[in-house]
């Protein structure tokens, strides 16, 4: 059989080159798209692991801040947010009470805010800025931490006590509690049983003379470099802490425990306190009402039963215990610290409405341990403060939000 020849005719060459230009551009453009996108996976492996760790993204006084600090920093105060919202949530599940259900809630959405990845990371920055100017004051003021302090406090995470199990000593000595007067039981319409004793005033009783012998434990010098060591290697690959800065952050740590046992015999451990409870109301004509009831002789926790609108203290007669003047608003402060013991008030008016108001005590009282340290967090605060106004620190553009890494995060639950 004769082969048909095929005749190419000028329109169909030139349809041919067509064609072939087309898949030469289609070819070209392929590999100029994968070039670009292995460009730009390669430039952000670079960027992320070798431009951006070497930043400054701050300096103090000269010191730089770099990227891999301040990454590395973030990644362990995530760290420990993840790790306090993790137990945040599991109390939830295993309390009963709606009032403090609720106040878990509250820890927990603040903890969410907490984690959001530029939050944490303005926390952190200035956290490392605040180190930088601690370093510099505590070298002014002889104030040192040693690396055998912080390999203590290290090996004490872990458990290890190469001398022992230290026995643990209160940071702070307790006070003698009040006891209630005579005047105090009659008003709250208790009944002694035997002499009351006289109010006790606030003494300090003698600190032990001695520490006892610490303990043995198991945990060896090999167990300890084998729980760092699994600790370390337990973070994800995208959350990766390095032992220096857990070291630095440990470091950091014990150099503000320092100034804060420096500064907080500044703080006052006692304050004037009155013990009080009110009846509150809408109206000022309904307190005046209150106000009559308890002139004819009316128990006044069945009053309080009745008419008080504070349903959280209503059912044990009003009752707010012992209090400072900033805990209350400034009208109910005002009245209240006016009043003698066992006065009661006219009507108080707030924006909560009006109150009928009776002083049960009035006394300096010892200041409670959380409030305590809400107070000498503040003069740290302000403290720190100070020291921007000393130094020179700059915190160099918005480099920060770059680095800021968003790992690790709440597990899904």
């Amino acid at each position: 059989m004769a082969r048909k020849s095929f005749n190419l005719t000028p329109k169909n060459l030139v349809g041919a080159e067509r064609d072939q230009f087309l898949s030469r551009l289609l070819t070209i453009g392929t590999i100029a798209i994968v070039l670009l996108v292995v460009g730009l996976v390669g430039y952000s492996i670079i960027h992320q692991n070798f431009i951006i760790p070497r930043q400054a993204l701050a300096e103090v006084e000269g010191v730089t801040i770099t990227g891999e600090q301040y990454q590395q920093r973030v990644r362990l105060n995530r760290a420990r947010l993840v790790n306090t919202f993790l137990q945040y949530y599991q109390m939830q599940s295993m309390v009963m009470d709606p009032t403090f259900q609720q106040q878990i809630y509250v820890q927990l959405l603040g903890l969410q805010q907490e984690l959001d990845p530029l939050v944490t990371g303005e926390n952190t920055l200035n956290e490392l800025i605040d180190d930088e100017l601690l370093k510099l004051e505590a070298a002014e003021m002889g104030i040192t931490v040693s690396e055998a302090d912080v390999e203590h406090e290290l090996r004490s995470f872990f458990g290890y006590f190469p001398d022992g199990t230290p026995t643990s000593v209160p940071t702070r000595t307790p006070y003698a509690t009040a006891t209630y007067t005579a005047l105090q039981l009659e008003l709250i319409g208790a009944t002694p049983t035997s002499e009351v004793p006289p109010t006790a005033t606030a003494t300090l009783p003698p600190l032990p003379t001695g520490t006892p012998a610490p303990t043995s434990t198991p945990v060896t010098e090999e167990g300890y470099r084998q729980l760092l060591a699994q600790y370390l290697s337990s973070q994800s690959a995208d959350a990766q802490l390095s032992e220096q800065a857990i070291r630095e952050a440990i470091y950091a740590g014990l150099l503000r425990q320092a100034f804060r046992q420096r500064l907080e015999g500044d703080v006052p451990r006692t304050e004037d306190q009155v013990w009080a409870r009110h009846i509150l109301v809408a109206t000022e004509e309904e307190a005046q009402d209150v106000l009559d009831r308890l002139e004819a002789g009316e128990d006044w926790s069945v009053i309080a039963a009745d008419v008080s609108t504070d349903m959280s203290n209503r059912g044990i007669g009003g009752d707010l215990g012992w209090f400072n003047r900033e805990r209350m608003v400034a009208p109910f402060a005002e009245a209240v610290f006016s009043l003698r013991v066992g006065q009661t008030s006219q009507p108080v008016q707030t924006d909560f409405g009006w109150h009928i108001i009776r002083v049960l005590g009035h006394q300096e009282q010892p200041v409670s341990e959380e409030e305590f340290n809400q107070r000498v967090y503040v003069v740290l605060n302000d403290y720190l403060a100070g020291l921007r106004e000393k130094y020179t620190w700059e915190i160099i553009g918005e480099r920060w939000k770059a680095a800021t890494p968003d790992k690790p995060d709440i597990p899904l639950l």
